[in-house]
């Protein structure tokens, strides 16, 4: 890993090659070494504060919850990758009329029966009948006014100062206009010392992220709604 090659490695090498050097030629001044000590410190950790402060600046910019309008839950959602069980949860919770969901079938029989290519998904509209009983329907076109990208999708923002976003939104399909965006960030270090040379699992890919962890546990859906 990185910082136990960085600590236990790199920079006693430095050390020892040091001494060595003032034990053969005397003359040199230990303050010359140690602008050479701080130079060698910095191969590998010199983009760590750059990429930091780019990081920040973009946290500070704009991360966090950017809300543009409120959702009449009369209208309908279509949420990707939705199945009944999480249909019922819309419904319950939020109080929407009914819900629509991007399903893949699975099942190789109904390919033929549903006369499907790939990738064989079809759309599935939720909702509860004339005895409240929750049922899911496939429809040729959803009419839903909504669409919600509930999963924080990560896209690159800049490979050069490592970092990426992660965005989760309600779009108005009428209006064509966003109803909330909730922005993240990761920053991923330097090219020296970053999660893949750590190799510990628990940072997930990023060393630092912003907004903190309680904030991506809000519920925005819910606050987003009239």
């Amino acid at each position: 890993m990185a910082y136990i090659f960085y600590i236990f490695v790199y920079v006693p090498f430095f050390v020892v090659a040091a001494v060595m050097l003032k034990r053969r030629r005397p003359q040199i001044k230990w303050s010359l070494i140690l602008l050479g000590f701080v130079v060698w410190c910095l191969v590998p950790t010199w983009d760590l504060i750059r990429n930091y402060y780019v990081f920040k600046s973009y946290c500070e910019k704009d991360a966090g919850l950017h809300l543009y309008g409120k959702i009449n839950k009369e209208e309908g959602i279509l949420i990707d990758h939705i199945i009944q069980v999480s249909a019922e949860d819309y419904l319950n919770r939020y109080g929407f009329s009914f819900v629509e969901g991007i399903e893949q079938i699975k099942d190789v029989a109904k390919w033929e029966e549903l006369k499907l290519k790939y990738p064989y998904k079809v759309t599935k509209k939720y909702f509860r009948n004339g005895d409240g009983d929750i049922v899911g329907d496939i429809v040729d076109k959803s009419s839903s006014r909504y669409i919600y990208d509930r999963r924080l999708k990560r896209d690159q923002v800049s490979d050069r100062y490592k970092i990426n976003s992660k965005i989760s939104s309600v779009y108005d399909n009428y209006e064509k206009k966003y109803i909330f965006e909730f922005i993240g960030y990761e920053w991923r270090g330097g090219w020296a010392i970053n999660p893949k040379t750590l190799g510990s699992p628990t940072l997930s890919g990023h060393m630092a992220e912003c907004p903190n962890k309680i904030e991506f546990r809000r519920d925005y859906l819910k606050e987003s709604i009239k």
